[in-house]
């Protein structure tokens, strides 16, 4: 995605590494943070696995395979979604996470 875009009321700003909640409030994030969100956003609705991620976004760094799941938590708790009932990022076992929320 290109530019600013939403995830159900919350505004995404890439370029500045900043999601802007409901309640008008900034959050900073990681770069890789965002770009993760950003690649999971591009990808929306589909399963992406820790593979797909590492391949795409770590692909000329060593990083561990926590990496992303590292990312994902982050996100999650920015969103304050929670992992056992979803509302942004669901983790399906054994296979990746994927966006479940509208944009």
């Amino acid at each position: 995605m290109e530019g600013d875009f939403r995830v159900n009321r919350w505004l995404v700003q890439p370029l500045l590494n900043a999601i802007v909640s409901p309640d008008n409030i900034s959050a900073q994030l990681e770069p890789k943070v965002m770009e993760v969100l950003v690649y999971l956003a591009d990808h929306a609705g589909e399963v992406v696995s820790k593979g797909s991620l590492l391949q795409a976004l770590w692909d000329d760094t060593f990083v561990t395979e926590n990496a992303p799941t590292r990312c994902a938590a982050e996100l999650r708790k920015i969103f304050q979604d929670d992992a056992a009932e979803p509302r942004f990022i669901q983790t399906i076992t054994k296979k990746g996470c994927r966006v479940i929320a509208s944009f």
